[in-house]
């Protein structure tokens, strides 16, 4: 695997992704272009998330209702920073690679999502740090 390639978002946890939106646009002095929902375990849980895109990187709100089958997952954080992401040019050459390592991506992942296909690693072997991958082919999309 080479080097992660460019930031490309850094993400933080809401309880009300519709409040933050507001917040960050005015505080950031940049719109939000929508809201995205995604459904999981056929509507059992769903994820909103809201891209910020300014200049070298993104900032992603993120309101995770996650469901029961997913059990303790080191997604849920509460709110506040939720984890860094990083572009990658081959997302499973990357996932290969870290494996060699002892690195895992979370279960369930990868995935497919509004913003493209990626994976998260698990923080108990990233320094207590939730990281993403997200394939270059799509990162720079949200």
């Amino acid at each position: 695997m080479k080097a992660p390639g460019r930031l490309s978002h850094i993400c933080f946890d809401t309880a009300n992704i519709a409040e933050s939106v507001k917040l960050f646009s005015g505080l950031l002095g940049a719109p939000c272009p929508e809201i995205n929902t995604m459904t999981l375990d056929k509507g059992a849980g769903e994820v909103k998330t809201a891209f910020f895109h300014l200049k070298g990187g993104s900032i992603e709100l993120a309101e995770h209702h996650l469901p029961e089958s997913w059990g303790e997952t080191p997604l849920l954080t509460g709110p506040g920073f939720h984890h860094i992401a990083f572009e990658v040019s081959q997302l499973d050459e990357a996932l290969n690679r870290l494996e060699s390592l002892g690195i895992r991506p979370l279960p369930n992942f990868p995935m497919a999502t509004s913003h493209g296909r990626v994976a998260f690693l698990d923080p108990q072997k990233t320094g207590g740090i939730l990281w993403e991958l997200a394939e270059k082919e799509t990162a720079g999309n949200g």
